[in-house]
């Protein structure tokens, strides 16, 4: 498996997160896990996800993935290439609106979502060298310029929420509820509120999904279990393993033997 991502940088990340490529060899072994962020796939043949032990979504090359709470597989009847585009969490409420359709725990086709704005993506994603970050940098800021139109909306997204959700991104989601508020400078309720508006999911939902992400980093590291917990906030190494299999459908121990894992929603 090979993975490469690109953070979006400042101006142009308003509404986008990254861009990434990634390969496939072995598709039996293409396990993901959401990391938050709401994207746009394009892949050299189609692709259907399953979770849960039933099918997400048949068999397509353009996917737009919501804003998920559960984890699964990619399956593909050979070894695959991907481009894609990771937007920030607050878009779904904006993409949301505009297409009057639930994209949260939803994985649909991405033509439905963007209509013709893929073709175009997909041109700039295509004659990107992952190797050079010159050209990885001009592609961000021209799929940037793309997607300013498509998001131009009635939504004003309040700057403490956005603000709020990078908080919790940098701490990893360890943070209480009583943590967010100094950031948020408004109330728990409010702050619960805002969440189901922008993203579709509660705070502490959200705060998992960034908290359990790290930690499949981690362990992907090779680190120690026991150490992963603790340093992530869990109480002990049962409270971890009882959360991560929740999420995820395996143990920690289990995840961390597996091979060509995808460890967000690419």
């Amino acid at each position: 498996m090979k993975i490469k991502e690109f953070k979006i940088p400042y101006p142009y990340n308003d509404y986008l997160n990254s861009i990434y490529y990634f390969e496939c060899y072995d598709p039996e072994h293409s396990f993901f896990l959401p990391d938050g962020h709401p994207e746009l796939m394009v892949a050299n043949r189609p692709i259907s996800v399953s979770a849960r032990n039933k099918d997400v979504v048949s068999p397509n090359k353009i996917l737009f993935w919501g804003q998920l709470r559960f984890s699964g597989h990619l399956n593909a009847s050979g070894p695959y290439k991907v481009c894609g585009v990771k937007f920030q969490p607050w878009t779904l409420a904006i993409l949301s609106q505009n297409h009057a359709i639930n994209l949260v725990d939803s994985i649909i086709d991405g033509r439905i979502i963007f209509s013709d704005l893929f073709i175009e993506t997909t041109k700039v994603l295509a004659k990107i060298d992952w190797q050079c970050d010159q050209q990885k940098l001009m592609a961000s800021k021209t799929i940037g310029h793309l997607f300013l139109k498509e998001f131009r909306s009635n939504i004003v997204i309040k700057h403490n929420f956005i603000q709020t959700v990078i908080f919790i991104k940098k701490h990893n989601g360890m943070q209480s509820m009583a943590d967010l508020l100094p950031e948020y400078k408004q109330s728990i309720r409010t702050l619960g509120n805002d969440f189901m508006k922008y993203i579709g999911i509660s705070p502490k939902e959200y705060q998992t999904i960034i908290r359990l992400r790290k930690s499949s980093i981690i362990l992907k590291k090779g680190y120690n279990i026991l150490h992963t917990a603790l340093d992530l906030g869990y109480f002990d190494n049962a409270h971890f393993t009882k959360e991560f299999k929740r999420f995820s459908g395996v143990s920690p121990k289990e995840f961390s033997k597996q091979k060509n894992l995808v460890v967000a929603t690419v």
